[in-house]
């Protein structure tokens, strides 16, 4: 009974916290940023960027290494942080982020890391691609300690940085211009804000695989 509590249910228990806290947070910062309700790191791309960074990562057998704890979170940090950079370039328009543009680029950034991810499955060994595409679909399978110690380290980081910004986001909420004129450094928010949010969901999709919309419904429904 001690075993199952511990090393099963208690890991299980603190991982889905850290995972809806984290898909949450980064889900209400984009949400403010973008001013567009249905921003979500699943629904812009960002979730598929970072496991597009994880899935290369295993293919060059990263996940056989001893850093696999350490190094997977940033591969994912990267490959989300280049996802989201496309998305913004994809979507701006005269300084302007149109809600129906970011979502059609999302979708289009989705599919495209999807079909990259597709093909790196299809060459790598059959073994290791059923455990890959077991992790793909999202999973809260009980981690080990040091694993939930390191993402929780991630976790903790990256959650604190967001609520460091909340004067900010409440602000830009009502839109750049009068961010600007209240004093608001809007571009160094913006980088601010979509580096934490990709390290942030680069960690979660490197321990969990990609979890859809916990970003979206959970900040309309608090």
């Amino acid at each position: 009974m001690t075993t199952i509590l511990l090393h099963v249910r208690l890991p299980r228990v603190v991982l889905g916290f850290l995972v809806g806290r984290c898909l949450a947070a980064v889900g209400v910062a984009l949400q403010a940023l973008l001013r567009n309700p249905l921003a979500d790191p699943y629904v812009l791309g960002v979730s598929s960027g970072a496991a597009l960074g994880v899935s290369i990562a295993l293919l060059f057998g990263v996940g056989s290494t001893a850093l696999t704890v350490t190094a997977l979170p940033i591969c994912g940090f990267i490959g989300s942080l280049v996802a989201l950079v496309v998305l913004y370039r994809m979507a701006a328009s005269y300084d302007r982020l149109p809600i129906y543009s970011v979502l059609l680029a999302g979708v289009i950034l989705t599919a495209i890391c999807s079909a990259l991810i597709m093909f790196i499955t299809s060459i790598m060994d059959p073994n290791r691609s059923f455990g890959m595409m077991t992790w793909l679909m999202g999973s809260l399978t009980a981690p080990t300690y040091p694993t939930l110690l390191v993402f929780s380290l991630y976790a903790l980081v990256c959650l604190g940085l967001l609520f460091r910004q909340v004067k900010v986001l409440n602000i830009m909420a009502f839109g750049e211009e009068a961010a600007r004129s209240l004093g608001i450094d809007t571009e160094c928010a913006k980088r601010h804000i979509f580096l934490v949010s990709a390290l942030a969901t680069g960690a979660v999709v490197s321990v969990t695989g990609m979890v859809g919309f916990i970003g979206m419904v959970v900040p309309h429904a608090v």
